[in-house]
């Protein structure tokens, strides 16, 4: 809620005032490329990166069950939407 309001279904707004997007269909995106990070990053570890980054929190494990329940979550934000990986489109 600090970020994404209306459970990640609306536009969010940082403490700065930067918008962010919604979470609808975010996992659909995942894995994907992090030009900061230098790497491909999974749908696990920019929770983390929102966690301990956006948050000041302590990452989760990733395979804990905190992680499966935003995960799942998240990624029922995204069924029936289109897989749109790097821009390949399924």
């Amino acid at each position: 809620m600090t970020c994404h309001r209306g459970a990640g279904r609306v536009e969010g707004m940082l403490p700065n005032g930067k918008k962010i997007p919604s979470l609808l269909g975010a996992a659909a995106t995942f894995p994907k490329y992090n030009k900061r990070a230098g790497k491909v990053i999974t749908l696990e570890m920019q929770v983390n990166s929102c966690i301990a980054n956006g948050l000041g929190g302590m990452p989760l494990s990733s395979s804990g069950p905190k992680m499966v329940a935003l995960v799942s979550y998240l990624t029922s934000l995204s069924q029936g939407k289109p897989v749109d990986i790097q821009g390949v489109k399924e």
